[in-house]
This record gives C-alpha cells, structure tokens and sequence, in this order.
C-alpha cells in the first residue's frame, strides 16, 4: 500500500476545505480540532488492514510517496522469504 502523507498525518494548523466529488458539498475544517482523531482513524484503518492481511496470509506492507520505494520493497521482500 503506498498512500500520500496526508492519508496518514495532516498538519496540525490551518483550515481546509473539504469537497463531496458527487453532491459538491463543501465543508470547512481546522485541523487544530481535528487531527489527533484523523490520525488515530487512519491508524485503526492501517491495523485492520494488516490484521486481515495476516489472517489470511497475506504479506502486508504500508508506505508513504514521502518514503523511498525501493526500502520498502526490500523490506517487503525480506519478510516474503
């Protein structure tokens, strides 16, 4: 899984409008109220995904673009063998 790095942390200021791409709703956030409990979601996301991964026996890894790919797969190939 590679995810850009606001999939995983947003800033911890400034405001930030969000889009609904069906209806074009619009909503303003803080991300002052915000982002400890959007980080711990995508967190909890991560974890289910590795636990189901696992449950299966999947070899399940996650990254960011912010991160070198070639680290990951290597890491990623290591645990594979």
């Amino acid at each position: 899984q590679v995810l850009d790095p606001m999939e995983v942390s947003m800033p911890k200021t400034g405001d930030f409008d969000f889009i609904d791409p069906e209806s074009g709703g619009r909503i303003r956030v803080s991300a002052e109220n915000h982002w400890q409990q959007y980080e711990a979601n995508a967190a909890n996301w991560r974890d289910g995904l590795a636990r189901r991964c696992a449950s299966q026996g999947i070899i399940w890894s996650s990254t960011t673009t912010a991160e070198p790919l070639l680290e990951m797969i290597a890491a990623w190939l290591d645990t594979a063998r």
